[in-house]
């Protein structure tokens, strides 16, 4: 994988009686919860959970994507050459 995700949770709803959303990659738990972001790598097993999906009020979070620290910059230039950004001139 040559990226790892950022999750920045901006809003999320109050806890309901059934638990909060949740992330679950490879087996670990992982939660939202308002100005307290964290990464993973998304090329493992994941999944999020919604107990209350049927009465769920919206969630925000803000998803950044992040170099796989274990790439060099040769590697880097070499993807980004393949796959240009829309942005780029």
């Amino acid at each position: 994988n040559v990226r790892h995700r950022l999750h920045c949770p901006i809003y999320v709803p109050s806890t309901s009686s059934h638990g909060d959303p949740k992330l679950s990659v490879s087996g670990n738990i992982l939660g939202w919860k308002e100005r307290s972001p964290f990464v993973f790598d998304d090329s493992l097993v994941h999944s999020a959970e919604y107990p209350d999906n049927d009465q769920a009020e919206v969630r925000v979070v803000l998803v950044l994507d992040l170099w796989h620290p274990s790439l060099t910059h040769d590697e880097k230039k070499l993807i980004t050459d393949l796959y240009p950004s829309s942005c780029q001139d």
